[in-house]
């Protein structure tokens, strides 16, 4: 049975995209507004195709569905994690995710936990998370006023920083920054501010303020992000939620990474070497069943490893 599913990224095309992924990455990308590479996704609207072995042309969803044993234990039919590279062009729209609960009963979808990790950032790129506001009914007050200098929390960002972004928290990627996302299997987003943006049509972007007022958190509490920087390591955990773990594999000659029971996600973002003797190089994206049991890796090479909470099989 194979064990290593190399995956084909599905693209989005935002209003806020550029051309970063495939400066980067040296993705075919469709156009020059191109912000999302689902580089990981069993999602229903836009599922990665494994692209060599007995699954070859099979989407992940479908081989997922089909082969479901072989991913890990549990009885979850559902995929259970979402990785995205985003290039954000310019700065996305203030948003808000729900939990499990609200999404499930108000859009007919799980919520949305997420990490980054950021790839790079221009200099002086800053990041909106969280705000200012001590309650909901102050938030509503400030957003109608559109205090958003008083309201909205920037930090500045740069290479390497990561962080959890939880249901409930406020936030958005601002231009310059080029991103790694890992989230649960689902695509709910609630916007809370645009600019006054207008799609193709010249039509303001749809906001959802009534669902974000009803799940941001106030006051809000961002969790830190992580500054330390961990490249003399060979393996460092980045990343332990209720929904998944992220590490990071610095590989300078021969690094290993052990796992059992769960598959594991490995996305290469520097470099180039192999693994279990499989020739990686940067941009590309596997899923890698329990069976393998571990990683060997050799070259010169960055990755960065994301692995499901066996509770959420």
């Amino acid at each position: 049975m194979q064990n290593w599913l190399k995956l084909e990224p599905v693209f989005k095309e935002m209003i806020w995209g550029g051309q970063r992924l495939k400066e980067n990455f040296n993705y075919d990308i469709p156009s020059n507004q191109t912000g999302e590479a689902w580089v990981v996704s069993a999602h229903p609207e836009g599922s990665s195709m494994i692209v060599d072995g007995q699954f070859q042309n099979m989407t992940l969803d479908s081989c997922f569905k089909e082969y479901r044993e072989i991913f890990g234990p549990g009885n979850n039919k559902t995929f259970p994690l979402m990785i995205k590279i985003i290039d954000a062009n310019k700065d996305l729209s203030i948003q808000v995710h729900p939990d499990d609960e609200y999404g499930l009963k108000h859009s007919n979808s799980l919520g949305k936990y997420e990490s980054w990790y950021i790839l790079d950032a221009n200099p002086d790129t800053k990041l909106e998370i969280g705000h200012h506001a001590q309650t909901v009914a102050e938030f509503a007050k400030m957003l109608k006023n559109k205090q958003f200098d008083q309201l909205l929390r920037y930090i500045p960002i740069e290479k390497g920083d990561c962080f959890n972004v939880v249901p409930g928290t406020v936030h958005a990627l601002c231009a310059g920054t080029l991103v790694y996302e890992v989230q649960q299997n689902s695509n709910v987003t609630y916007r809370i501010y645009d600019y006054d943006r207008v799609d193709l049509n010249g039509n303001l972007r749809e906001l959802h303020i009534e669902d974000s007022l009803n799940v941001i958190t106030a006051p809000s509490k961002p969790e830190n992000n992580n500054l330390s920087k961990h490249d003399n390591e060979a393996i460092t955990k980045l990343i332990d939620n209720k929904y998944f773990t992220l590490h990071q594999a610095v590989v300078n000659a021969q690094t290993r990474f052990d796992f059992n029971q769960v598959f594991i996600t490995c996305t290469i973002i520097e470099g180039s070497g192999f693994i279990n003797g499989h020739s990686v190089q940067k941009g590309d994206n596997f899923v890698v069943l329990p069976n393998e049991k571990k990683l060997a890796m050799t070259g010169q090479f960055k990755a960065l490893i994301a692995q499901p909470k066996l509770e959420n099989m």
